[in-house]
């Protein structure tokens, strides 16, 4: 099994691991990073997991999903991160990006908390931030 992970704050990172600790098999963690020459992708379940950027897929997640050649034998899983806020253009541009490919089997949204600071957000809030983060766990071990 491998999964291809991009983490620019460390969320996306600790979802992959844990998703990662939750199998029994042999998993590879692959940090997704420029110029990845990935090739034909042969294991039996593959997951991508990143972030959402700017209500999008971050540019180096874009460019990793075109180049990859995944066989239709894979069982492909993709698990995005967020903020409060969704990013509803997520799921159009990754079936743009999958148009003639192997499509992914299963999507899943999980909510971290958001990495930016407004002036109406109390980002130290420490009890709103752990429930949150236990939330997502609880989401990620179903």
């Amino acid at each position: 099994m491998k999964i291809f992970y991009f983490s620019g704050t460390g969320n996306s990172y600790q979802i992959a691991k844990k998703i990662s600790n939750s199998f029994d098999d042999n998993v590879e963690l692959i940090r997704i990073k420029d110029n990845d020459n990935v090739g034909i992708i042969k294991d039996k379940i593959v997951s991508i997991v990143f972030p959402i950027y700017y209500f999008g897929l971050p540019v180096l997640v874009e460019e990793f999903i075109r180049e990859i050649n995944i066989s239709e034998d894979t069982y492909l899983f993709i698990i995005v991160t967020k903020g409060v806020s969704l990013g509803g253009g997520v799921k159009t541009q990754l079936e743009k990006l999958f148009e003639g490919k192997k499509k992914y089997n299963y999507f899943q949204y999980i909510t971290m908390g958001d990495n930016f600071v407004l002036d109406f957000w109390d980002a130290t809030n420490k009890t709103e931030r752990l429930i949150r983060n236990k939330k997502a766990t609880a989401k990620l071990l179903k």
